[in-house]
This record gives C-alpha cells, sequence and structure tokens, in this order.
C-alpha cells in the first residue's frame, strides 16, 4: 500500500516541482509510522532508521523511495525530454525561452527564470553524470571534452592531451566511414585505442545522438535515475568508501538477492528481513529500546532471548529442530550469529533439494516466532509437533499453488524441428547465414556469412577478421549487416538472412532495441532492408547454423578478410551438403 497508494500520490507535483525538503521529511515520516504500525493516538519504535527502509532491496533495504532522491530523478526525466526531443511543443517553449545554446541545460538557472525551470535545473547534476554522447558522424563530438567513450569509467578520455595534435572532434578519427586505427594507434594509448575502436559506426553518416548510459537501451528511465542518485549520494556522504570493492559486501548483496528470490511468501521474506537485520521484536532488543519487562525467554525461562537465542539455544526451539525433516548440524559452529548462520544457509542452495529445505527452512524459523508470540501473548505452549506440521503445511500449501499459478500461464507449444537445421528458402529466394566468433586471447573478432540458394548450393562465403575485442551482440549485428551488404552488391532482389543471435533478431522483427551500443548497426539494417524487394529475418538455433560457425572460428586465425564466390573450400561444401541433406531427411 505504501508503495502503490501513498507514494504515488505526489509523483505528479515532484515531476514539475522541487518539493521543499521540509515537506518530503514529512512524508516520510508519515509513511514510516504507517509502516511501524503507528497512528496519532499511539506511536510505535522504529526498529531501523528509514534510511534502512530506502536502500534498494539487493543492497539490504526494503524499496522505499528516498523523497529528494525520487524527485531528482522525475525532474531529470522532464529536463531529458526537452534535451533529446527538441520537437515537442514544450521543449520548444523551454529551449526559446532559457536554451539559447545546447549547452545551457548545464549552468545555473538565471534568477529571473521561473520556478518550474530552477526545479528542472536542480536535477542537471544527475543528467551530467549519466549522460553519454553516441557517436555518429563524430561532428559535434569533442574527443578531450565530451563523454562518448561507452566503457570508460566516466566516458572521458582517461589520459592528457597531447601536446601537439589536431584532433578536436571524433570525426577526425574516421576515415571513409571506418576508424582511422594507424591514427588512433598513433595518438591513443593500447588499451585507449581498443576502447574507441570498439565503437561501432553507421554507413550513413547518421548524426551524434545523446544516450543514457545507465539503461542498456539508452533511454532515461526514473529507476536508473534514481539508483544514480542514490549512489551519488552515498559516495558523497562517503558511507561506501571502499568497502563497496570488498568481497564481503559483494557477498552481503549476493545474499540479499537470493532472499528475494526465495520462492515463499512475501510476509515471510520480510520476516526474514527484520531478523538478518536485528530488527525483530525480541525480549532482549525491546527491554534494551524501552527499559520495560525483561529479557529473559518466556518459551524456556532460561537464557536471554535474542534471535539467536530464540531459534537455536532455546530448549523449545531446540527439540523443534530435532524432529523436523531437515537438519542443519553441521552448521552448529555459526549459531552464535544469526547472519552467518543464514549465510551458510544460502551455500546449501546449490546441493540436491537445497533450495527446497531453504524454503522449508523459513518456514519452520517463522512458526517458532508464532509459537513464541502465542506463549508470550496468550500463555498458550503449542506442541512441537504440531509447530513443525504448520510449517510443513504452509510451505506444501505456497508451493502448489505457485506452481498451478505457472502451469496455467503456460501455453502448449509443438517444438519445430526445422529451428534447428537449416531449412532451404523458397524458389528465387537467397538465404544468408550469419556467425560472429570472437577471442579474448589473441583480441579479435571473426565473422562467418554464407549465402545458399533455394537448391542448398553455395553462392558465396566471406570470412571476416578484425583486430579489436568485441562485444557479442554487437558483432553479430554486424555480421547481418555486412551479409546484407553483400546481397546488396550481388544485385539479389529478395533474401533470408539467418543469425543464431535470437535478441538481435527480435530487435530486428520489432524495430527496437534493447542495447544501445548496437542501435547504430540496427539502424543501418533497417536502411539496407529498403533495397530489397524482399528482405526476412529469422533466427536458428547454433546446431543449424554449423557452417557459419566454423567459418567465423576459421576467420580468427586469419590475416585478412576472405572472399570465395565460386571456388569454395571443401569443408564448407561438404557441411553446407549435410544441412541440405539433413533437411531432406525430414520431409
Amino acid at each position: 500500500m505504501l508503495k502503490s497508494v501513498i507514494m504515488a500520490l505526489p509523483n505528479y507535483t515532484m515531476s514539475r516541482f522541487r518539493i521543499p525538503k521540509g515537506m518530503c521529511r514529512d512524508i516520510s515520516k508519515q509513511m514510516a509510522w504507517f509502516w511501524w504500525g503507528a497512528d496519532e493516538n499511539q506511536r510505535k519504535i522504529h526498529w531501523t532508521n528509514w534510511n534502512a527502509l530506502t536502500e534498494v532491496k539487493g543492497k539490504g533495504g526494503l524499496g522505499f523511495r528516498d523523497l529528494e532522491m525520487f524527485n531528482t530523478a522525475l525532474l531529470a526525466k522532464q529536463l531529458w525530454r526537452i534535451i533529446v526531443m527538441p520537437n515537442r511543443l514544450v521543449s520548444r517553449v523551454m529551449r526559446a525561452k532559457y536554451m539559447k545554446r545546447e549547452s545551457d541545460w548545464m549552468k545555473h538557472a538565471p534568477t529571473s527564470a521561473s520556478y518550474l525551470w530552477k526545479s528542472l535545473l536542480s536535477a542537471r547534476f544527475l543528467l551530467k553524470n549519466g549522460i553519454r554522447k553516441q557517436v555518429g558522424d563524430g561532428s559535434t563530438i569533442k574527443v578531450w571534452q565530451d563523454r562518448w567513450i561507452p566503457v570508460s569509467r566516466d566516458g572521458r578520455m582517461e589520459h592528457d592531451r597531447p601536446a601537439l595534435g589536431s584532433i578536436q572532434y571524433v570525426k577526425d578519427l574516421i576515415k571513409q566511414g571506418q576508424w582511422d586505427k594507424e591514427l588512433i594507434n598513433q595518438v591513443f594509448s593500447r588499451e585507449t585505442a581498443q576502447m574507441i575502436v570498439r565503437i561501432p559506426l553507421s554507413m550513413y553518416q547518421r548524426r551524434d545522438r545523446i544516450i543514457w548510459h545507465h539503461s542498456k537501451n539508452g533511454e532515461y528511465t526514473v529507476r536508473s535515475g534514481y539508483t544514480l542518485a542514490k549512489e551519488m549520494e552515498a559516495q558523497a556522504t562517503k558511507t561506501m568508501q571502499l568497502k563497496e570493492k570488498t568481497s564481503s559486501h559483494n557477498r552481503k548483496e549476493s545474499m540479499w538477492k537470493k532472499l528475494w528470490g526465495t520462492n515463499v511468501k512475501h510476509k515471510l521474506k520480510h520476516f526474514m528481513w527484520k531478523c538478518l537485520h536485528n530488527c525483530l521484536p525480541v525480549n532482549d532488543l525491546v527491554h534494551g529500546r524501552t527499559g520495560m519487562g525483561n529479557n529473559i525467554c518466556k518459551s524456556c525461562g532460561e537464557g536471554i532471548e535474542t534471535i539467536e537465542h530464540l531459534f537455536f539455544d532455546c530448549e523449545y526451539a531446540k527439540r523443534i529442530w530435532k524432529i523436523s525433516p531437515i537438519n542443519w548440524d553441521g552448521l552448529i559452529d555459526l549459531q552464535a550469529c544469526f547472519w552467518r548462520w543464514w549465510e551458510g544457509i544460502l551455500e546449501a542452495s546449490q546441493r540436491v533439494n537445497g533450495k527446497e529445505h531453504i524454503e522449508l527452512t523459513i518456514n519452520l524459523l517463522w512458526q517458532i516466532w508464532k509459537a513464541r508470540n502465542q506463549i508470550v501473548f496468550n500463555n498458550a505452549k503449542g506442541e512441537e509437533i504440531s509447530v513443525v506440521r504448520k510449517a510443513q503445511q504452509e510451505w506444501i500449501e505456497f508451493k502448489e499453488a505457485v506452481e498451478l499459478e505457472s502451469r496455467a500461464g503456460i501455453v502448449e507449444a509443438t517444438p519445430n524441428q526445422y529451428d534447428r537445421r537449416w531449412k532451404p528458402p523458397m524458389e528465387g529466394v537467397n538465404k544468408i547465414n550469419t556467425d560472429a566468433a570472437i577471442s579474448t586471447q589473441s583480441i579479435r573478432t571473426g565473422k562467418g556469412i554464407v549465402a545458399r540458394n533455394w537448391k542448398g548450393e553455395v553462392l558465396k562465403a566471406w570470412a571476416i577478421m578484425e583486430e579489436k575485442l568485441g562485444e557479442p551482440e554487437i558483432e553479430e549485428a554486424a555480421a547481418i549487416r555486412a551479409a546484407m551488404q553483400l546481397g546488396k552488391a550481388a544485385g539479389w532482389r529478395r533474401i533470408e538472412v539467418q543469425s543464431d543471435c535470437k535478441n538481435v533478431i527480435d530487435c530486428i522483427l520489432t524495430v527496437s532495441c534493447n542495447n544501445s551500443n548496437c542501435a547504430v548497426i540496427l539502424e543501418d539494417i533497417q536502411k539496407l532492408r529498403e533495397f530489397f524487394e524482399q528482405c526476412n529475418f529469422s533466427f536458428i538455433h547454433r546446431e543449424g547454423n554449423e557452417v557459419c560457425h566454423r567459418l567465423a572460428k576459421f576467420a580468427l586465425k586469419l590475416v585478412n578478410d576472405v572472399y570465395w564466390e565460386s571456388c569454395f573450400p571443401g569443408w564448407i561444401k561438404d557441411l553446407a551438403r549435410i544441412d541440405y541433406e539433413s533437411n531432406e531427411l525430414l520431409l
């Protein structure tokens, strides 16, 4: 309710104006009271601070929004639209009044500006840190000042500008539509040169554009902006410091992700979250915070009731564990610290039925806690066997409900065996198969392209080698683009391009892009598509694309590209014949 209702109410206002900090604190205070069960007449203990609740789930929080940061992320969305969508009416009005130059959004708002514009510019620091320039023709990107290196730490050049040099813009590094590798290797270090040549270039001199570095498709989203704002705040207040990079920090993040991904009820996940944050209201914690009552365990009357005592040292809990169907005796040494014990539990997820054991363990812990509450508040002590049976029953019922729901959402489909075997095209259509290979050792990429007709006869083959460490999706898309260039140069009017990279094929068919680094190549593919009377794209499994797979591996060993048109190596013809004959056997 907090996330879907209360936090959604101020969204419209916060996406246009900067909300005062005092108002954000007041709203947060009301949400915190609601979460911990307080009201106007009765205040209850807040067992952990609000900052812990607003941390993302993967880092130990509950995902509640920090309203100031969320306000910034929403304002940045509006500013992003004004920058990248200049033809919208609101963009034209704002640009005419406040943005005489493209870079004016990076400056402080003038004192005479409206509160709306001042609010939008208050989020400019967020956009500055997340914006990158994507290379088109390179005419507007300054080599040494702009953020345009995708894999660089902050997008800029990581070494000083040479004392002498005429290179000002990225276009100076491009020659005939390709990177000028000779010049790049002379000016930059080997590492920087490798980062530059990995950036794909367009065939059609498209304009440079602005992209958002923190989302895969290059579009700004409020979620990614909020995450970046939280990280920047943490770095500014030095709460993350160097511990970010330690293995301990990574283990904690992994542990939280595993907890939220566990197949149990949401209330049980929140219960475990309280246990791991040591904010479960056991007697020792209540007595320490309020000074009321005593800290002795009422289940056994012998020890101080901490979380560890409640679940492991209490005689009542020991009897429950003894008759339960799962055994964690190997973790007895870790029971002095619930956190360390739970880490040990999660390591068992890889063993046979490990996930089911963890789910049942969570249900047992929950039932032990409920049995303890019956003793404390109702003075009713249940039998140990009933606690175990209740845990098993709830676990089985929830598991069956989830399985039933998942089965209802599955649409029965007959597998198509042609998806795994090469199938000849229709008569008059030439099919071009592609594949790409990457060698991290030799820092090379290879592409294999084979064109065949409806009879399965090889028409053309092309092995392409480049000295760079490419990215799989980019290289697969580049192989498809090269295949279309081959078809265009041959004068073919009807073609079908087939690849074993499903993600790229899906992007082409839906005319969308979920990887901003591929956007340049995908736009070229759509442009090349216009040159053909018929141009189809399809996906094929690796086992049906063996010819191109072998050819791409072969290309990694080449010094120069190799192109075959009439005379082909025997192994290419043999593999092509096997593809055709295996299809004939199925018919």
